[in-house]
């Protein structure tokens, strides 16, 4: 062992010319937290949450927080709870009036199926996990979803000397409408949240035949598929 002060003394002569500095030092950071991967998400992709499958229905960046989904199949008897219909009978339906009582009102903000949605919700605690986007962690889709992002197209024809809208349904992915009527019980389709602007009694719909046209308020034949904003923080990273 050599020692010597380098600041005051030249190297002695048999010190090794090469020379391992080792330095210890140690930097308080407080408690750093790893960062969430984010992914991106495209349309029709599918992710299990909650023990369901939800299918993508916007096409999702990874510098977005969230991804909107849409359930596979419309809310059962049991997840609808009270705001299921029932005819007083035994038999179980798995669909729910868009507005329960009259006067009847085509405004999604103050509609049964507005309820139904929040409290599935709230008793399977999905609010936490979800992205508040204009006003709503959950809902139902919108029309506009269904044109711009699903594949509806639309065209016009005559009828009784009239012109009409109708929707091509061609290039909509069958998962959008398929399975109602055999895997759901009395499920002719299920609501949007999209008013008709012409008709306060009436809201748009998609049929289990592939169909986009109205729905009658107080009609017992559909379903209601929830749409959420699932925060990317809680989808598994295999997924």
């Amino acid at each position: 062992t050599v020692a010597y002060n380098p600041a005051t003394e030249s190297q002695p002569s048999n010190l090794n010319s090469e020379i391992t500095l080792t330095i210890n030092y140690q930097q308080d950071l407080g408690q750093v937290s790893p960062p969430v991967p984010t992914y991106d998400y495209t349309i029709g992709q599918t992710i299990n949450y909650k023990g369901s499958t939800w299918y993508v229905i916007k096409n999702s960046s990874s510098s977005e927080n969230y991804v909107t989904l849409m359930k596979q199949t419309v809310l059962t008897n049991a997840e609808l709870g009270s705001y299921a219909f029932n005819d007083g009978s035994e038999t179980v339906y798995d669909t729910a009036r868009f507005d329960a009582s009259e006067p009847w009102s085509n405004d999604y903000a103050t509609s049964n199926v507005k309820a139904a949605v929040e409290s599935y919700a709230t008793s399977n605690n999905m609010m936490n996990d979800l992205a508040e986007v204009d006003n709503y962690k959950i809902r139902l889709i919108t029309k506009d979803e269904l044109i711009s992002n699903l594949g509806y197209t639309e065209y016009t024809y005559v009828s009784a000397g009239n012109e009409q809208t109708g929707y091509n349904t061609d290039n909509v992915p069958s998962w959008v409408y398929s399975g109602f009527g055999e895997n759901q019980n009395n499920v002719d389709g299920y609501w949007t949240m999209t008013p008709d602007a012409n008709n306060a009694s009436r809201v748009w719909c998609v049929f289990s035949d592939g169909r986009l046209s109205y729905g009658v308020l107080d009609y017992d034949e559909y379903g209601v598929r929830p749409v959420i904003n699932l925060l990317k923080s809680n989808i598994p990273a295999q997924q």
